[in-house]
């Protein structure tokens, strides 16, 4: 599961723009030819850097959460293993070198010396060491990471412990062991050659024992986490080996965080301070405000703005698109709700187990996939032409495989769908296979004929200060009645921003999911294998089976809900995903056998891609291609060796240098293989 993140839907745009600004994600210091007026200097010219935000970090106890919200800032505190480069290769972080066995089963991971760990107030604790890797990852199994679902069935014997008293007995058969001081080594269950990408991610970060042990609720064999004091948001929880240290969170105000003047790589730490101002989305305006008052270094065009046209061509020269990126949005259904605290029709009981009949019904799924407009949807906060170019029609990145003969991923799941269903669509991204009147009314005729009773009403949470989230949730309810002549009616129900976060993110209970569908879903690879989207709708292991009203497992292990996931077809769904991960020699059959599991949750529309993450047109003072380039894990989310300039970027001088970059990482990628 990608981090096994769940993305904060489109909250993340804001700080987004930011992030993206910089092109790239890297670790090198930024190496071009000509690049015009855009000077690549050595250091960064501005030495602060403030952004908007959400102010969403919750949590701090990092190898536990599982949101993109909290992994964005934790990334910048605590250091792991691996990073990517700027150029999107693997290199060491903690860990200065690193070896496999012959059949990658077995990785052993030599550590820096002299890392240290220091207080909030950057005060040294103690020198990292391999025993906090194996303190980090216990406490994760211990706490039931929401992230466990990357290593379960990886490393050996984890799935085993967590399911255990926790004993250290039962500890030792994890395949995880301090070799000698800067030495650790992980055994997993069976051959797996993406473990690199996973040892840049959060679960596989490193704890210290001792200062783990002062904090309530957090000693090793006797977790107690609805009372642990670690990893809170209060800046003494933890303690920093990365780049930064948090200096202030004030909810709802601003986050900041500062240079960590001990980290064992300072010399590339460009930017001392870092704040987010919390930004609740309500004045469209607000950024490009601070933009021009010089608070913000970069700032998005939004075509919601009646003058939008006019301040384009105010900044015509330095306006660009934002890069593609490897993210999945979309749309869920709510396959079993129970509760009706936040609707806007459901006040009877006939009214509510008929929603629920249409949603489990799988032509009212594809009516509803069929009416469902998604370039207007995404033209609302979009250019056009971006608009068409980010509509994703498959739960996977095209670049989670490429086989030996050149194929995509998306190649290979647009094979199998065509050819299991016997139609003939392009799911490619750009593409809108499913969309049309004709079509919708088509399935709303096989669904009456199946019982389901139309209208239908969806109740739909919306941010209700959110200018731009409620215009496109406005335009998804608005299509969905025209295509249906007004048979599907989506109920928009309007909450607050910590409401909807409550509701949609931080609720654990499938029962409790209060809704009949959302679009604050959203993805992003842990790790460059199919496996890494494919696993959020296993109903066994699945992070969004929450999500979908129907959980993962009970306290004894046995599947909820699974009539309700065979009537679906989720448990089918599974046992291609299984058999698919069963193969490890065979890359390309691997990646067909995935491709199978990714049709047919097209096929049984369980999920509704939408798009990739938000593109826009930008202008910034970032400098381009300086920062960590990862499509997947969290070396991304690095301030580390990001820069910012005194002037704005020309369009013309950064895709110079965007240029001069994929040439690099053309290189660089074939130098790896």
């Amino acid at each position: 599961m990608k981090n096994s993140k769940r993305i904060l839907s489109f909250f993340m745009a804001l700080v987004m723009v930011f992030l993206v600004a910089c092109g790239t994600k890297g670790s090198d210091n930024t190496k071009t030819g000509d690049s015009g007026n855009t000077k690549q200097t050595e250091g960064s010219e501005v030495k602060e850097l403030t952004v908007p935000g959400s102010n969403s970090l919750a949590s701090m106890d990092y190898v536990v959460t599982d949101k993109s919200s909290d992994s964005e800032w934790n990334a910048n505190f605590v250091d792991g293993l691996l990073e990517f480069d700027r150029l999107g290769q693997l290199k060491g972080a903690l860990a200065e070198s690193w070896k496999t066995n012959e059949d990658k089963s077995v990785w052993t991971f030599k550590l820096r010396p002299g890392v240290k760990w220091v207080t909030h107030e950057q005060v040294e604790y103690a020198d990292v060491t391999a025993e906090d890797f194996v303190t980090g990852l216990r406490h994760a199994a211990e706490f039931k990471s929401r992230t466990a679902g990357l290593l379960q069935g990886i490393v050996k014997g984890l799935s085993e412990f967590m399911a255990s008293d926790f004993s250290d007995a039962a500890w030792e058969k994890v395949g995880v062991k301090a070799v000698d001081k800067l030495t650790v080594e992980y055994t997993l269950e069976s051959p797996t050659p993406y473990f690199g990408d996973l040892a840049t991610y959060s679960i596989l970060l490193p704890i210290n024992r001792q200062f783990l042990e002062t904090k309530a609720g957090a000693k090793l064999g006797k977790p107690d986490p609805k009372n642990s004091a670690f990893g809170s948001t209060s800046p003494d929880s933890i303690l920093y080996n990365g780049g930064y240290v948090l200096e202030t969170l004030d909810d709802k105000s601003q986050i900041v965080i500062v240079k960590n003047q001990k980290y064992w790589d300072a010399k590339n730490v460009y930017l001392e301070k870092v704040t987010e101002v919390y930004d609740d989305g309500k004045d469209p305006y607000s950024i490009k405000k601070g933009f021009e008052s010089g608070t913000y270094p970069s700032m998005s065009m939004r075509p919601t703005w009646p003058d939008y046209a006019q301040i384009r061509k105010q900044y015509e020269e330095y306006v660009r698109e934002t890069p593609p990126n490897p993210s999945v949005y979309g749309m869920v259904f709510n396959f079993n709700r129970k509760v009706f605290n936040n609707t806007n029709y459901a006040t009877t009981k006939e009214a509510q187990d008929n929603t629920r009949t249409a949603v489990q019904n799988l032509n009212f799924r594809k009516a509803v996939r069929a009416a469902f407009d998604r370039q207007s949807y995404i033209e609302v906060d979009a250019p056009k032409q971006l608009a068409s170019q980010v509509k994703r029609n498959i739960n996977n990145f095209p670049e989670a495989a490429l086989t030996k003969d050149g194929k995509s991923y998306h190649d290979l799941v647009n094979e199998v769908y065509n050819k299991t269903t016997g139609e003939n669509v392009d799911l490619h991204d750009g593409q809108d296979p499913f969309y049309g009147k004709e079509n919708a009314m088509k399935f709303i005729e096989a669904a009456k004929k199946e019982g389901v009773k139309f209208p239908v009403h969806l109740d739909m949470l919306v941010i209700s200060t959110s200018d731009r989230l409620i215009k496109q949730a406005n335009s998804l309810k608005q299509s969905i009645a025209e295509n249906t002549d007004n048979q599907i009616i989506v109920e928009l129900v309007q909450r607050s921003k910590d409401e909807v976060h409550t509701l949609v993110y931080r609720n654990e209970d499938p029962s409790a999911v209060d809704y009949d569908i959302s679009t604050f879903t959203g993805w992003s690879p842990d790790y460059n294998d199919p496996k890494s989207f494919v696993d959020i709708y296993s109903p066994t292991t699945g992070a969004y089976m929450i999500n979908v009203g129907l959980g993962n497992l009970d306290e004894k292990g046995n599947p909820l809900n699974n009539d309700l996931k065979e009537k679906l077809g989720f448990n089918e769904y599974e046992k291609l995903y299984r058999e698919a991960d069963k193969e490890y020699k065979d890359l390309d059959k691997r990646y067909a056998e995935f491709a199978k599991a990714d049709a047919k949750l097209i096929e049984k529309v369980l999920f509704i891609p939408t798009q990739m993450q938000a593109r826009g047109e930008v202008i910034s003072k970032v400098q381009p291609y300086a920062g960590n380039y990862a499509l997947v894990g969290i070396s991304g989310s690095k301030y580390k060796l990001r820069k910012l300039n005194k002037d704005l970027v020309k369009a013309e001088d950064y895709y110079k240098i965007k240029a001069e970059w994929e040439k690099e990482r053309a290189a660089s990628a074939k130098k790896a293989q």
